[in-house]
């Protein structure tokens, strides 16, 4: 989470962030900090929050009630067999701790009865061993894996909600999926190949993290899939997951010829795609049930930009740099791996359109192959590469018009900006929360779990 965060924000640029301190409870994570854990989550149905801290020997629940203060905290031996602490759930009156063993072969609940002070720890009848996990999660109380079985090449969301269990089948059989080469393939066989990229449903999604070829959206009712890994269109199933019945929604990409890029974004019942060619970066914007086209710009190499927005340029973290014209923003999103954000704010949208790369610098490849002719070492990279965005922001009102209204720093700004000011911020995780947003950390200098608040606009 917080790679993301320090990718997206500017902190160059965005004054007066802070942060306010809802409450935070005393507790000592003992060292080997491979074993330091920690899960916050909301109970959707009572708006009280709960935080399970663990290390190699102890784990704690603490129960804080809808205000947020806190309200009791139980204490007990850490489960021995068990190594990963994967979320939180509900039963009732219950919380429960969900636990995997490292193979994903056992799992567990430990029951939370803060009224008896007591816990109780249920094994579950799950073994993920023969599965390949594709993506994880804890989304409102409810574990899941999206998930391909080995042998059958089955492809199967699993849940564990309360101490429910749920193996369900993704039964894409009778839609036509192909590849970038127009053969038949699975959607299987392409999650092998791009992997797939978790789109957050009431926060903010970077365009970074857009850029994806493979990305899914997932609320309580259902899961939506998106494939962009061809040019040709924008493939979506959308999942209901009460009866797993499964819709094919097709966007086509065909208003510009010679597409050398694409993608798209779902957001508020709306869907956007972005298509790129040498000359033109295109972007549609539709109803998302009708499909009925709402809005289309137009950026072209040979004429001025249809928005009064910077088209800019950043490398590392450097501040942005403004491009001269279109034509310099066409050519550097060329080498970018393309995407779009959109976040709804004050009955408008805030919207980035752009691309990213990441690439070697010159002087630290000929550094490395120096050391390898010398003898002295080399070879190894990893950490040297360096991110390049490429992108301009623009406001839209409801009905995607261009407005200019002066930009204000969102959540995400002031929390990627808290903690890359606070080092002693561990084990960090936000979530929305009413009319705002909790960061959940441990501060490991105060040996302290800490729930602080986070809005949008200016602090004062």
């Amino acid at each position: 989470m917080k790679k993301i965060l320090l990718l997206y924000c500017y902190l160059w640029c965005v004054p007066f962030f802070s942060q306010v301190r809802l409450t935070d409870v005393a507790i000592k994570l003992k060292k080997n900090t491979n074993y330091h854990q920690l899960v916050t989550e909301v109970n959707p149905q009572t708006n009280e929050v709960f935080s399970f801290a663990s290390d190699k020997e102890h784990l704690i629940g603490i129960k804080f009630n809808s205000a947020l203060f806190f309200s009791d905290s139980i204490s007990l031996e850490k489960p021995a067999t068990f190594r990963n602490l994967i979320g939180c759930g509900f039963s009732n009156d219950k919380t429960i701790a969900y636990w995997a063993t490292e193979d994903l072969q056992q799992f567990a609940g430990i029951e939370f009865n803060y009224d008896t002070h007591t816990t109780k720890t249920i094994l579950y009848n799950l073994n993920l061993k023969n599965y390949t996990i594709f993506s994880s999660g804890n989304e409102k109380g409810m574990v899941y894996f999206l998930a391909e079985e080995k042998d059958s090449k089955k492809l199967v969301f699993i849940t564990l909600k309360g101490h429910d269990i749920g193996i369900n089948e993704l039964q894409l059989d009778e839609f036509s999926i192909e590849d970038n080469k127009k053969t038949k393939t699975t959607l299987g066989a392409l999650l092998h190949t791009f992997e797939i990229t978790k789109m957050h449903t009431q926060l903010f999604n970077s365009y970074v993290d857009a850029s994806h070829p493979i990305k899914y959206y997932l609320s309580e009712k259902t899961l939506v899939i998106s494939l962009d890994h061809t040019n040709d269109k924008t493939q979506l199933f959308d999942i209901d997951l009460q009866t797993f019945q499964i819709t094919e929604i097709v966007f086509n990409k065909n208003q510009i010829q010679n597409i050398t890029q694409s993608n798209s974004l779902l957001f508020d019942n709306h869907f956007a795609l972005v298509l790129l060619n040498k000359e033109v970066l295109d972007i549609e914007i539709y109803d998302y049930t009708s499909k009925k086209s709402i809005k289309t710009y137009q950026i072209k190499e040979d004429l001025p930009t249809p928005f009064t927005s910077d088209l800019l340029t950043q490398t590392g973290n450097n501040e942005p740099r403004q491009l001269k014209n279109t034509k310099k923003f066409i050519q550097k999103l060329s080498d970018n791996a393309i995407g779009i954000s959109m976040y709804p704010y004050k009955g408008n949208y805030l919207a980035t359109f752009g691309g990213n790369k990441e690439f070697l610098r010159n002087s630290t490849m000929l550094l490395d192959i120096g050391l390898q002719i010398a003898g002295a070492g080399g070879g190894d990279l990893a950490g040297s590469y360096v991110t390049q965005n490429t992108f301009f922001d623009i406001q839209f009102d409801p009905n995607f018009n261009a407005i200019e209204i002066p930009f204000e720093p969102l959540y995400i700004d002031k929390i990627a900006q808290f903690i890359a000011q606070n080092k002693a911020v561990s084990y960090e995780y936000f979530f929305s929360y009413k009319d705002f947003y909790i960061l959940s950390y441990y501060d490991s200098k105060k040996d302290e779990i800490v729930l602080s608040k986070f809005t949008n606009g200016y602090d004062y």
